[in-house]
């Protein structure tokens, strides 16, 4: 697991560094605090960090209320590191946002176990994130086909209809079934007429593009939205 360590003094730098190597962690080093704000801004920033308090630049106080604020990225665990003890600091501290507060000099072991602590609440948040999408795949998903159920797909009609009124642009939708779908069906039985659903799926998806939709709405029948497009150049006669 990648860790952010925030710390601009080579010594405790290098120690800190070596722990976490020995833990088995990846560490990405900040010397200071506009370094460790552009780190904590990327997509693949580290979920855990250990921040010093006084940085230059942007000191680890304020850097952990500008992390807060970043709603759209994963939580990060931050671990706060100072020489300050006393209790008006750790209020300071944790009130910024900060999920535990160590301070130097530290013990290795009480730091190796309080990262332990922030992983377990690390890898608890990865597996909710990945619950909620698994949850937000069903309730929108086709579970034969993967394309966009009914209930989904009639929204986006909806949604493109709107904003093709809205901005006097055309919108096209897509209406299709499969003849005699009842007939091999009931002459091949059930897997043999999924696999042929999920087949037609599979074509409708290499054939729109990416800001298209498609859907399954009942039984053989799909639904493709096309924006920007008026029937003649979906169909050209």
């Amino acid at each position: 697991m990648k860790i952010l360590l925030a710390e601009d003094d080579p010594v405790s730098q290098f120690r800190v560094t070596s722990l976490l190597s020995l833990w088995g962690y990846e560490t990405v080093v900040a010397s200071n605090g506009n370094e460790a704000w552009q780190v904590l801004q990327r997509e693949d920033a580290p979920m855990l960090a250990i921040l010093d308090w006084m940085l230059p630049g942007i000191d680890g106080v304020e850097l952990i209320r500008k992390l807060r604020l970043l709603t759209s990225n994963p939580y990060v665990y931050v671990l706060l590191l100072t020489g300050k003890d006393k209790d008006d600091d750790v209020i300071k501290g944790l009130g910024s946002g900060a999920d535990d507060y160590i301070t130097k000099p530290f013990n290795p072991s009480e730091l190796k176990v309080r990262l332990q602590v922030g992983r377990r609440i690390v890898d608890l948040q990865t597996q909710l994130v990945a619950a909620r999408e698994e949850m937000r795949m069903r309730a929108t998903r086709d579970p034969l086909t993967g394309l966009w159920n009914r209930v989904a797909i009639v929204d986006i009609l909806r949604m493109e209809l709107t904003r093709s009124r809205r901005e006097a642009k055309p919108c096209s939708v897509v209406a299709m079934a499969l003849d005699q779908f009842n007939v091999i069906s009931d002459t091949c039985g059930e897997l043999p007429s999924n696999a042929l659903l999920f087949q037609v799926a599979c074509r409708i998806g290499t054939c729109v593009r990416a800001y298209d939709a498609a859907g399954r709405n009942v039984g053989a029948e799909f639904l493709i939205v096309i924006p920007g497009c008026t029937a003649q150049q979906v169909l050209p006669v």
